[in-house]
C-alpha cells in the first residue's frame, strides 16, 4: 500500500523526465535490477543479474536508455528500492507488470498523480512523511528518524482504510499504566475514565499501547495508528478493575489489555464478555522451561489472545544490540528466546507484528517523543484492537464471538511455514489481515452483501456469523476436527467446493432466516467531545449512479439513477494505488454490465465520464 505514498512524492521529481517512455518499478531484490551497458549505436541493455532467461529476453527486446534509483538520497526505506526505467516503449512496463510481478511487484507510469484523482481517498499525511526527527532530549534532537511503519503495510491497514478510516464514535477501552496526556499524538485521542494517571517518562506503557491502537492520525505529526479516527477511553493503574469499569460503559466496544493477572480473575472477564465487549489480550513475552505456558487474561475463555511475529527482513537496534527479524517468523532469534520469544500455546487466537514497532512515548520538557523499536506482544494486541474498531465502524452490531470468528476466518495461516515448524498449532488462526477482516464485517452489514469464506483450513474453534448477512458463500474450505460452525443468512448459504466433514465433536449448522435484521443492537452513539479534523467532504459513493453488486464476484453493472444526468460515455476503473485497471469506451448509454472476473481481490474505484470527458460520478466497489 505504500505505492500511494510514492505517487504523491513524484510531482516535483517527474518534471524533467520524458514521461512517454519512463516508468517506476519497485525491485525488492537488487539481484533483479537490470544493468545497462552501451552498444555502439545507442544505450541499450544487454545483460542483467536476474538469472532468468525469459526475463532477460523480454528486457533485451526493448531499448533501455537508463535504469537508476529514483530516490538515491531518501531516508525512507520503502523508497530506496524504487527505480526509474527509461525506454523506447511503455509496453515493457505492462509486460513486466503482467509476467514478472514476483520480481517487480509494483510498476506504474511516471505521469500518474493521485493528487489529481477525483475524490480518491488519500493515506494519512503522517503516514507519508519522508523524514522526521524524534527522541528529543533536553530540547536537542539526537538525529534519530521515524522509520517506515511497515507493520501497518504488513497487516494491510492502508487497504482497510479504503473501506473505512474509523470514527471517534467507536471507543477502544484500554486498561494500562502511565501515559503522556499532553503528547501530540495522544492528547486529543484519550479520555480518562477510571483510576489516576501517574506519568512515567522512562516507561509510559499506556502511551505505547494507546498509540498503536489509535494515535492521532492525519495530523502531520509523528505516527499513524491502525485505528485511525477511533477514540480511546483509558483506565489507569487499576488493571483488572479497569477492565470491569470499562465493560460497564455502553459506548466501549473493545477492551485491550497488555499485562498479566491471576487466573482467579476469570469471573471479571466473563462479566465483561457477557456485557457484549470484545476483549483482546497480549499473549505475553518469555517463558522458562517447565513454566505454565498459559498466562492470563490471554488464556481466559472468550478473550482474544494475540501473540507476536516479525514483519520484515531488516536489522534494527534495541538495547544496543543488533537484532534481525524475519518476516512471518515467530521466534526472534536463539539468543533472546527466553526474553522475547512470545508465548506459544493452543490458547493463542491470532498473531500480529511485535518487533520494531513505532510508538508514541512521553512528553519531556514540552517535546513529544517516540520509540521506534517497540518489541513485545504488548503492541501486537492493540494492533488487533485497532482493527476491531474499524470492523465496528462498518458493522456496529457485530457480536463479540462474531468479531473473533471474522478475525480467524480472514487471518493468513503461517504455522505451516518452515521457520515456524516448532510452533505448529500454537500461532492461532494466523497473522492479522486487517483489510479482509474489515471487508468481511462490511459485507455482513450490506443490504445485499455476500460474505465469502474460502481457502480456509478449519479444524478447531467455534465460528459464529449471524448478524444478518444476506449471502454466505463457502468455497474450497477444509473443515475437519472439532471445528464448529453456526452460520445464518437472510437469503442464501452456498457451499461451492471443499471438504466439510468435521468429526463427532464438531458440527456445521447452517440456517436461512429471512427475519434477521441488519440493525439489531443499541443505537450508535454520536461522539461530540472533539471534532475530528479533515473530515471527508465528498461522498465517493454518490447517489447519482448505482453499482450492483458493490461487492462483486464476476460482473458489475453501472447504471444512472437520475434522468437529468447525462448518459455514460466512458468508464475507467482504478485500484487503490491509482493505477488504471479497466476501461470501457463509447458506451453512450445509461447502463453497462462489465465482466471483471480477472481482477484481483481488493478495493476499486469506478470513474464515470460524459461525452465531453468530464467526470459525472465515482463509485467504490470490492472484489471478493
Amino acid at each position: 500500500m505504500k505505492q500511494i505514498i510514492f505517487l504523491f512524492l513524484f510531482t516535483s521529481f517527474c518534471g524533467s523526465q520524458n514521461s512517454s517512455s519512463s516508468f517506476f518499478v519497485k525491485i525488492p531484490n537488487n539481484r533483479f535490477v537490470p544493468v545497462v551497458s552501451h552498444s555502439q549505436k545507442d544505450k541499450k541493455i544487454n545483460k542483467t543479474r536476474t538469472g532468468n532467461r525469459k526475463l532477460n529476453k523480454l528486457l533485451n527486446a526493448y531499448k533501455i536508455y537508463d535504469v537508476k534509483k529514483a530516490f538515491s538520497d531518501t531516508e525512507k526505506e520503502t523508497l530506496k528500492n524504487i527505480y526509474l526505467i527509461s525506454c523506447d516503449d511503455l509496453n515493457l512496463m505492462h509486460n513486466l507488470n503482467t509476467y514478472f510481478k514476483s520480481y517487480y511487484p509494483i510498476v506504474f507510469h511516471l505521469k500518474l498523480d493521485l493528487k489529481k484523482m477525483y475524490q480518491l481517498p488519500a493515506l494519512p499525511n503522517d503516514y507519508i512523511l519522508t523524514k522526521k526527527y524524534l527522541e528529543v532530549d533536553q530540547g536537542e534532537s539526537k538525529g534519530s528518524t521515524i522509520t517506515d511503519q511497515d507493520e501497518l503495510n504488513y497487516v494491510r491497514a492502508p487497504e482497510a482504510w479504503q473501506v473505512t478510516e474509523g470514527s471517534p464514535d467507536i471507543i477502544i477501552g484500554i486498561s494500562d499504566k502511565s501515559y503522556a496526556p499532553e503528547h501530540e499524538d495522544l492528547k486529543n485521542k484519550i479520555t480518562p475514565v477510571f483510576g489516576k494517571n501517574h506519568p512515567n517518562s522512562s516507561y509510559p506503557h499506556g502511551s505505547y499501547v494507546a498509540s498503536v491502537a489509535a494515535a492521532e492520525t492525519n495530523n502531520g505529526k509523528g505516527m499513524t495508528s491502525i485505528g485511525n479516527k477511533s477514540h480511546i477511553y483509558m483506565a489507569n493503574n487499576k488493571l483488572v478493575e479497569g477492565v470491569d469499569s470499562l465493560s460497564k460503559i455502553k459506548e466501549v466496544k473493545v477492551i485491550s489489555t497488555a499485562w498479566v493477572t491471576s487466573s482467579s480473575n476469570a469471573p471479571i472477564f466473563k462479566k465483561a464478555f457477557d456485557r457484549g465487549k470484545v476483549i483482546v489480550a497480549a499473549a505475553g513475552n518469555g517463558i522458562k522451561k517447565g513454566a505454565n505456558p498459559y498466562i492470563y487474561p490471554a488464556a481466559f475463555k472468550n478473550v482474544i489472545s494475540v501473540s507476536g511475529i516479525g514483519h520484515h527482513n531488516s536489522t534494527f537496534i534495541r538495547s544496543k544490540k543488533k537484532q534481525r527479524v524475519l518476516e512471518d517468523t515467530h521466534q526472534q532469534n536463539k539468543y533472546h528466546k527466553h526474553t522475547w520469544a512470545h508465548h506459544s500455546n493452543d490458547s493463542v487466537d491470532i498473531v500480529a507484528p511485535s518487533y520494531g514497532i513505532l510508538l508514541a512515548k512521553s512528553n519531556d520538557n514540552g517535546k513529544s517523543t517516540y520509540a521506534n523499536e517497540g518489541v513485545g506482544t504488548s503492541y501486537a494486541a492493540p494492533m488487533v484492537s485497532g482493527a476491531i474498531a474499524l470492523m465496528f465502524d462498518v458493522n456496529y452490531c457485530l457480536k463479540p464471538k462474531e468479531v473473533e470468528s471474522i478475525l480467524k476466518l480472514t487471518a493468513i495461516k503461517i504455522d505451516t511455514l518452515p521457520q515456524n515448524k516448532a510452533f505448529y498449532g500454537k500461532l492461532g488462526a494466523g497473522k492479522l489481515d486487517a483489510y479482509r477482516a474489515v471487508k468481511m464485517a462490511k459485507d455482513m452489514s450490506d443490504k445485499y452483501g455476500t460474505v465469502e469464506i474460502k481457502d480456509r483450513i478449519l479444524y478447531r474453534w467455534f465460528y459464529k456469523l449471524e448478524t444478518a448477512p444476506y449471502n454466505i458463500r463457502m468455497k474450497n474450505n477444509d473443515i475437519t476436527g472439532n471445528a464448529r460452525l453456526k452460520f445464518k443468512a437472510r437469503h442464501r448459504i452456498k457451499l461451492e467446493s471443499g471438504h466439510y466433514y468435521p468429526k463427532k465433536d464438531g458440527y456445521i449448522n447452517l440456517k436461512i432466516d429471512k427475519d434477521l435484521t441488519l440493525n439489531n443492537c443499541s443505537p450508535r452513539p454520536n461522539f461530540q467531545k472533539k471534532p475530528f479534523l479533515n473530515q471527508v467532504k465528498h461522498d465517493i459513493n454518490n447517489a447519482l449512479f448505482d453499482a450492483a453488486p458493490i461487492s462483486f464476484d464476476n460482473n458489475v453493472t453501472i447504471s444512472k439513477k437520475e434522468k437529468t444526468i447525462e448518459d455514460m460515455s466512458s468508464i475507467i476503473i482504478y485500484n487503490v494505488f491509482g493505477k488504471k485497471i479497466h476501461e470501457e469506451k463509447n458506451i453512450n448509454s445509461n447502463r453497462i454490465e462489465m465482466d471483471l472476473e480477472y481482477l484481483e481481490n481488493g478495493v476499486y474505484f469506478v470513474k464515470i465520464y460524459n461525452s465531453k470527458n468530464a467526470i459525472i460520478g465515482v463509485k467504490k466497489i470490492f472484489r471478493n
